[in-house]
């Protein structure tokens, strides 16, 4: 090893492996771990390095994974190179979490490598990762970061457990990259890049499928298949010229494919070659041919020249094969519209734009744009609108709405979107004067619904409520039915009747549009009720396909934390805090990391964020809740000072600054703040800590015959002295004195009102003392304290 084993680390977790006499063995049982947990890392981070090792192992391949990470910064951002299953190898780099270059999985054998003899050598240098086993590059990529990082190996399996039994001798890992330049410069070969090109064109990944084709090029011919793939890629970038030159070179190489010719041929319509094109296609199109795309792209060439009779009878025969091509409806739509043939023209752009609504919304818009741009029509309009709205372009909607009412006459369908538009931008007065000019009898329940939502943003509930409750008394559309709900909800929680909240919720049909919005008010009141078992099992419910708001992740982080479950209150929270900065939020996120003992990121966070949060003495309060959870009790103090500094009454902060008080041993102030807030009626966190103090502090004693009690402090001084006339004018239920040797107290009472100098006990006949505790407690009954 040109590295020695010393800078090759082994995980504490990785008894199964062993680094011995420059070979490394994993012999063994390994679990399963969804995070990267490196089994072997090399000591120091590096940007160039190689790995080399002659494999040989003894094990079947089924669920197993070798994977190697490398410019590793972290989780989020690494890059690895993988062997699974014994014959499958995988490329990827990840950036913040997501895959930015990945080829897919590509088998290179059809054999074991896991139960194989081979040498095996990973090159990592610059921009490029090299694999080679036994001399053949299996791959070549040139998309690595230019960045340093951890190299590490990871055994993975995706059962529980898995027994491993491989053997790399000669394990090494290098920076000395110069020793392998004779491996690294081994002749090109087409083949290994076009295999590559092949690999991304599967997966529709075209930019990169070009780049390898192109780079095994350079190495040498290519077949025709080859060259009319390259040029169908080319074609797809709108690369023209480039794509003319492959196709005709695929042409060439096997005259007698008929979609050579063909995809030539319309490359040279694209390039303004239409001579040639008609004199290459003619036949073909003038024949029995139902190519729809050659019909299309030949029409073109007539109707640029003007030749719209000719264009036509082109895009016509298309039509009549393939009535539904959004291609040929878009480019017969404009050549209607442009001979004057508007009504029929723009049919076939509604038509075209329906078509790819949903898997090219733009698309869709650019066609619908251009129709609405000749003639506005409802339905072309309205279609335009919808698609807008889904992209959320609230005021491209409004504008489109608001200019096309001069030509149109608006339905109902069209006010609601331009209603919901103006709700979008928060344009509530005008929604309102919107709504206000249609007569109450003329209004939809879709009309109604929006009115009842414009009068709850401006704030009118009671308005609101009156529609909202109208519509539920009669039958409900269920287009309308969870969203009708879904408002009647938000009304009870602003109005505070949450009680009637379930029953509304039981109304709202799971089945029908809307119902996660139900759900999602629904927990939001179960969550303000401090029913959060209901509240985490209605959010639960939410549709994974719903994308959880704020406000959302904010409920579900207060209901964890009622639950008591910080770690997934702390994820919620944070997720919150990801999208808004938001007091609330990141008060409670600081809450779940200080009930998780998070301290640094506790007060980190505070720090951060200290003026947007609460101004109430409540940030205060908990920064001395953390330091006294650490320890540090005068930092405690400071903040618990500072919090009573901005309320005063706060019986909370108070009682937090008597535990730091009690904490430390200073147990005279700590009862000063108790005995002021307890209440004895109820046995609370202020009670139960004042008697916690007070034991520290006090001694209940009672009379041996009775039971009569007293409090006496446990360290009490009395320094005046009593006279036994004094002590003789106490009343019946004051003491009377102590035994020593019984170790008993008894009252005057009990004793018979005697004198303290005839006390006796009634058990031993010893002389009863009065000591200093006793003579604190006359003294206070003497001054009537007690």
């Amino acid at each position: 090893m040109s590295d020695s084993q010393d800078k090759v680390l082994i995980n504490e977790r990785a008894n199964f492996l062993s680094l011995e006499k420059n070979s490394l063995i994993a012999d063994g049982k390994v679990e399963k771990f969804s995070a990267i947990n490196f089994d072997v890392k090399y000591w120091r981070q590096e940007k160039n390095f190689i790995i080399s090792f002659t494999a040989k192992s003894d094990m079947d391949q089924k669920d197993k994974e070798l994977r190697f990470y490398f410019r590793y910064k972290d989780s989020l951002n690494h890059c690895y190179f993988s062997l699974k299953d014994g014959k499958f190898i995988k490329f990827s780099v990840i950036k913040d979490a997501e895959p930015t270059f990945q080829t897919s999985w590509i088998k290179i054998t059809d054999q074991n490598l896991f139960k194989d003899k081979y040498n095996f050598f990973l090159s990592v240098f610059e921009d490029t990762t090299t694999v080679i086993i036994d001399e053949t590059v299996v791959m070549n990529i040139d998309h690595t970061p230019d960045l340093e990082g951890d190299i590490g190996i990871q055994f993975i399996s995706e059962k529980k457990t898995e027994i491993y039994n491989i053997i790399f001798e000669n394990f090494s890992i290098s920076t000395e990259i110069l020793n392998f330049e004779h491996i690294l410069n081994m002749p090109k070969r087409p083949d290994v890049f076009f295999m590559q090109g092949n690999d991304f064109y599967e997966q529709n990944r075209y930019d990169l499928s070009l780049y390898y084709y192109n780079k095994g090029l350079l190495y040498g011919r290519a077949d025709d298949k080859i060259y009319n793939r390259v040029g169908n890629l080319y074609y797809l970038f709108e690369q023209y010229p480039e794509a003319l030159s492959n196709y005709s070179k695929a042409a060439k190489l096997n005259e007698a494919v008929e979609e050579y010719r063909i995809n030539y041929g319309r490359a040279l319509i694209k390039t303004n070659r239409d001579t040639e094109a008609i004199e290459l296609l003619g036949k073909i199109v003038d024949g029995d041919t139902k190519d729809v795309d050659l019909l299309t792209d030949y029409s073109t060439i007539w109707l640029k020249n003007n030749d719209y009779q000719k264009g036509l009878e082109y895009l016509n025969r298309a039509y009549l094969i393939d009535p539904n091509s959004p291609t040929v409806l878009i480019k017969l739509g404009k050549a209607l519209i442009d001979t004057g043939e508007l009504d029929e023209g723009k049919e076939k752009l509604l038509q075209a734009a329906n078509s790819i609504s949903k898997t090219d919304p733009a698309g869709a818009a650019i066609i619908l744009k251009y129709s609405v741009d000749k003639k506005p029509d409802v339905k072309s309009v309205k279609a335009l609108a919808k698609l807008l709205y889904e992209r959320r372009e609230y005021r491209e909607v409004y504008e489109l709405i608001k200019q096309s009412r001069v030509s149109i006459f608006l339905d109902e369908e069209l006010i609601g979107l331009l209603l919901e538009a103006e709700i979008e931008l928060g344009l509530l007065k005008m929604a309102l004067t919107e709504i206000d000019n249609i007569e109450e009898k003329d209004l939809s329940p879709k009309l109604s619904f929006l009115k009842a939502k414009i009068l709850i943003l401006n704030g009118d509930y009671k308005k609101s409520l009156k529609i909202i409750d109208d519509a539920l008394k009669r039958e409900v559309d269920k287009e309308l039915l969870n969203k009708i709900i879904c408002q009647k909800l938000i009304l009870l929680s602003k109005s505070g009747k949450v009680k009637e909240s379930k029953k509304y919720f039981e109304r709202a049909n799971p089945k029908y549009d809307g119902y996660d919005d139900v759900l999602i008010e629904y927990g939001k009141i179960l969550t303000d009720i401090k029913d959060f078992d209901g509240a985490l099992e209605i959010f639960s419910n939410i549709n994974k396909d719903v994308g959880l708001n704020a406000e959302v992740l904010y409920n579900i982080g207060l209901a964890y934390l009622g639950k008591d479950k910080y770690d997934k209150a702390k994820e919620a929270l944070g997720a919150a805090m990801n999208e808004v900065k938001d007091s609330g939020v990141i008060y409670s996120y600081v809450v779940a990391c200080y009930r998780l003992n998070d301290f640094r990121e506790a007060i980190s966070t505070i720090e951060l964020y200290r003026a947007i949060l609460p101004k109430d003495g409540s940030v205060e309060n908990l920064l001395g809740n953390v330091y006294l959870s650490k320890g540090d009790i005068v930092n405690a103090q400071k903040y618990y000072y500072k919090a009573l500094d901005i309320d005063r009454d706060n019986g909370e902060f108070a009682l937090n600054l008597a535990e730091s008080f009690y904490k430390s041993g200073d147990y005279k102030n700590a009862y000063m703040i108790t005995k002021q807030l307890i209440d004895d009626k109820s046995f609370d966190r202020a009670y139960s800590l004042h008697l916690r103090i007070k034991s520290h502090l006090y001694q209940d004693i009672s009379c041996d015959v009775c039971s009569k009690k007293w409090t006496i402090e446990k360290e009490s001084v009395y320094m005046e002295e009593m006279t036994p006339k004094e002590l003789d004018g106490l009343p019946k239920d004051a003491p009377s004195g102590f035994c020593q040797k019984c170790a008993k107290y008894f009252c005057r009472g009990c004793m018979g009102e005697v004198s303290v100098e005839e006390a006796v006990c009634p058990y031993c006949k010893e002389k009863l003392i009065f000591n200093n505790g006793l003579k604190a407690i006359a003294s206070k009954i003497l001054k009537g304290q007690l």
